[in-house]
């Protein structure tokens, strides 16, 4: 990641580990998480990380399409697509929440680039913490690179951290709302907008039954044999 930068660049996609077991490939197509319709003369503006044993390098592309970039007779390794870092490009994303294992209701809730990689990561992280995934819908629209989003609950008493929102970023380390709820009481919905701006550019309700009831410790066998006596 520290060498993108330094280079200009930023990843545009997942990195892909490809062997061919038999024979040749005449042409592949790698899979891009940028929304290209404003980009000017956009060949230029992508290329493909090779990472061989020595070192790493870019490559041009030869064509793109909405969703992928085509390399003409590759050799194969880990590659990944790239995009020139100063374009001010949209992505599309996931927005991943988890109900965490507390005595109150606590939520995190990450906006991160649509990678299957960055995502199965994240969700075997926030499992073997305990935590459960809620399933949502993603955003619909894809989101502008850099900018920063706040997310929001209808629900009173509803802590949210960090307050200034988070900044859309490609990390292998992604930073998370917080969401804290001492006693929701009802349905609620959560919201995420741009910053400074008030119309949402994903909403999701969270409904009861969505979430594991964490304020109800389970009874140990010998709870109902107690009440009994001591009445």
């Amino acid at each position: 990641m520290e060498k993108m930068e330094h280079i200009h660049y930023m990843p545009a996609g997942p990195l892909m580990d490809v062997t061919v077991m038999t024979g040749t490939l005449k042409e592949v197509y790698l899979p891009h998480l940028i929304c290209i319709d404003d980009i000017p003369d956009i060949l230029n503006q992508f290329a493909v990380l090779h990472i061989n044993d020595c070192g790493d390098e870019v490559e041009e592309v030869s064509e793109v399409t909405a969703s992928h970039v085509k390399l003409k007779e590759p050799i194969f390794s880990p590659r990944g697509v790239l995009m020139r870092a100063d374009l001010p490009v949209k992505i599309n994303c996931n927005v991943l929440i988890y109900q965490t294992n507390t005595a109150f209701l606590t939520l995190h809730v990450y906006l991160i680039p649509r990678d299957d990689g960055l995502k199965q990561a994240i969700t075997q992280e926030k499992l073997s913490e305990g935590c459960k995934e809620i399933r949502k819908t993603k955003p619909e629209k894809s989101l502008k690179f850099r900018n920063r989003f706040l997310l929001t609950a209808d629900v009173d008493g509803a802590e949210i951290y960090p307050e200034e929102g988070l900044k859309l970023r490609y990390d292998t380390d992604p930073n998370f709302f917080e969401v804290y709820i001492k006693n929701p009481n009802r349905d609620f919905h959560l919201k995420l907008t741009k910053r400074n701006e008030l119309q949402s550019v994903w909403m999701c309700p969270v409904r009861e039954e969505n979430l594991s009831d964490p304020f109800r410790p389970a009874r140990c066998s010998s709870c109902l044999p107690c009440c009994l006596f001591f009445r």
